[in-house]
């Protein structure tokens, strides 16, 4: 079995995380977490998608001043309008996000399974928690919205035993040929059972998808596009803190930056999605 540097790098991580949460007795509090979540998603995470006007580039979406402000205005657009969206209907946005997020994260083995072996696998990383801590679920989706959605989390978790046995599925089906997938799942699932939610989320956003998302692209050990990434990243920083200070309110202050930074990663994931996977369906995110 041949690893990549993405399938090192999560494992690794994912590793060091669980070592610390329960042989170090490393235990958090919400408020803490909520902190971690933040800044670690900030840094690691959101430069990813910070990379989509490269790729944009590359796929000749733009080749003139002209079409290159349209890329820009269009993109913004989305997230502005995901934004006001959010604002009226927290709940359903969040929803909505989780559905698309299940789609998009499938893609993570694109290069191992079929479409919806990968929607399978999605589903499975996004229901696990809601199935080890339903209550920690709920009291984070009530941060996140401000509303009560135990409805939700109960769907997740049905939906996370049926996910399981099919990623099973799929895990064994590609056994053959990409052993590294059951590890990963192992170490999902592993991860699931044993983080609070926001650090199971947090570790394999950051750990997994992100850094798969960079090595598949080709553009990790590129300065100049680490260097384009690192400023839209601090653009998108920017609008967060923005987001925070907006929606500032004393009785609520800390859990108004988790607030933001999940309506920003909501707003950003849907034009991310419709270029990466709309445009780019030939990357081989897990393939050998």
């Amino acid at each position: 079995m041949i690893l990549r540097a993405d399938n090192i790098f999560f494992i690794f991580v994912g590793l060091v995380c669980l070592v610390a949460w329960t042989a170090v007795d490393l235990s958090l509090s919400f408020h803490s977490q909520i902190a971690l979540v933040v800044i670690v998603v900030a840094v690691f995470g959101l430069p990813h998608g910070a990379l989509d006007v490269v790729i944009s580039q590359r796929l000749g979406l733009f080749s003139t001043t002209r079409r290159l402000l349209g890329f820009h205005v269009f993109y913004l657009a989305l997230v502005a309008f995901v934004l006001v969206i959010w604002s009226f209907a927290p709940a359903w946005c969040l929803a909505g996000f989780l559905l698309i997020s299940s789609w998009h994260f499938g893609g993570d083995w694109c290069g191992v399974t079929n479409r919806a072996g990968c929607w399978i696998l999605g589903i499975m990383v996004l229901s696990l928690p809601a199935a080890f801590n339903a209550e920690q679920m709920v009291v984070l989706y009530s941060t996140i919205t401000g509303e009560s959605l135990h409805s939700l989390v109960a769907v997740q978790g049905m939906l996370a035993p049926i996910a399981l046995v099919g990623a099973v599925v799929v895990s064994s089906a590609a056994l053959g040929r990409n052993p590294h997938l059951v590890v990963e799942m192992v170490m999902i699932f592993t991860l699931a059972w044993t983080l609070p939610p926001l650090l199971y989320f947090t570790v394999y956003f950051c750990g997994l998808h992100s850094m798969r998302h960079l090595v598949s692209t080709g553009f990790l050990p590129n300065s100049r596009t680490v260097f384009i990434a690192s400023a839209y990243t601090l653009v998108a920083i920017a609008i967060g803190f923005a987001l925070a200070i907006s929606q500032w309110d004393a009785n609520e202050a800390l859990g108004i930056p988790l607030k933001a930074t999940f309506q920003l990663l909501a707003a950003l994931t849907v034009p991310h999605m419709i270029l990466i996977d709309g445009f780019v369906r030939d990357i081989p995110y897990a393939s050998e």
